[in-house]
């Protein structure tokens, strides 16, 4: 009888010892879980930008933060997509509302910029400095992807996002 308390007492021990690591595994876990950035929609719109018109969204980055920019061209010709800083944006703007589109040259983000728009892009995640900021989405004479030059109007419907993590 005294074996069969034994063992019972031992299987116990074991039991219990292993719950033990079993709670120092759900402890540890605990610990080791990183916190899932929160992403946040800056701009989102679907637009129709008639030939020799335009479509923007400015906005601030408070903190250095990872930024996404995501275009769809619904319908329409190509367009180009252009993310600019505001002192970029300043020149493009004082030269585009003269139409001096095709002297409208300023520097811009490459990886948040897509010229020509022929469908779908996503630029991905990359970390940008605080600042205020231009998505422009353009459909005028200025860069490389002109609306075609035939005496009618060559709209574009676009989709674009600006998506921005934060912790």
């Amino acid at each position: 009888m005294n074996n069969n308390y034994t063992f019972v007492i031992l299987t116990s021990l074991g039991i219990l010892s292993g719950c033990d690591q079993a709670i120092q595994d759900i402890a540890n876990a605990d610990q080791n879980v990183t916190e899932t950035p929160s992403i946040s929609v800056i701009c989102e719109d679907l637009q129709i930008i008639n030939e020799d018109q335009y479509a923007s969204c400015s906005f601030d980055v408070l903190n250095e933060a990872p930024l996404k920019v995501e275009a769809e061209l619904v319908r329409g010709v190509a367009v180009e997509v252009y993310f600019l800083t505001d002192a970029s944006w300043q020149v493009w703007y004082t030269r585009a509302a003269l139409g001096q589109h095709t002297s409208a040259s300023m520097p811009f983000y490459q990886e948040f910029s897509q010229a020509p728009l022929v469908t779908n892009f996503d630029s991905g995640w990359y970390r940008l400095q605080a600042g205020t900021y231009h998505l422009v989405i353009e459909n005028t004479d200025f860069g490389n992807t002109l609306p075609p030059y035939n005496f009618v109007n060559d709209p574009a419907t676009v989709k674009y996002k600006v998506s921005i993590q934060s912790q």
